[in-house]
């Protein structure tokens, strides 16, 4: 496990990620740590409502693990990989394999904007305002209207041709540092700036 004592949020089993952090931490410290497979989770306490999945790197590996179960979660979420659309691509034929057929795409970096509804649609409601990081509102209150597999991947088709211009990992304007320069950039191409969610429903 590569840690990150400066932010931790970073830490990581895939060596691409370490290569991607370079240009924004120092380098992390390699650890040995145990593992635990999502069939154990669940055979342990057994199966969530929902179920978030955002460990840098590993995520795919995670979903592969629920096919394991013979019960799956009616909701969950998976961090989509901002620079790969292949892989993408891969994780929700994943999720269609583990029988997920709706799907919202939740901008990550917008969830300060969201807000629970009222009256609720999960649970008892909560007047709570987000801050940035969080992970948000799920299942029936996730923003957006559910949608199938293939409006899913246009709407990813459309975010990895404008992170081609803004984004930090894979953008052609990358480098540049201006804060001026990436303001405009990010009204030109706003929905290439952010990290994204896949939210789906069983």
């Amino acid at each position: 496990f590569y840690k990150y004592d400066q932010a931790t949020v970073w830490g990581t089993t895939d060596p691409s990620y370490v290569e991607r952090n370079k240009q924004f931490a120092k380098e992390p410290t390699i650890v040995v740590v145990k593992t635990v497979s999502m069939l154990d989770l669940i055979q342990t306490y057994g199966c969530p409502y929902y179920v978030k999945i955002d460990i840098e790197g590993a995520d795919t590996t995670c979903l592969k693990g629920l096919a394991d179960s013979e019960i799956k979660p009616k909701f969950l979420s998976v961090e989509a990989s901002a620079t790969d659309m292949h892989e993408v691509r891969e994780q929700v034929e994943i999720l269609i394999e583990l029988g997920y057929q709706q799907f919202k795409i939740v901008g990550q970096h917008r969830v300060h904007q969201q807000q629970p509804p009222f009256p609720p649609r999960e649970g008892d409601y909560v007047a709570y305002r987000f801050a940035g990081g969080e992970s948000g509102l799920f299942g029936a209150e996730a923003p957006g209207d559910w949608t199938s597999e293939a409006k899913a991947m246009k709407v990813f088709e459309r975010f990895f041709r404008q992170a081609r211009l803004t984004s930090q990992h894979i953008g052609i304007f990358r480098n540049v540092k201006n804060r001026y320069v990436r303001a405009v950039l990010g009204r030109i191409a706003p929905d290439g700036t952010g990290w994204y969610d896949i939210h789906a429903m069983r």
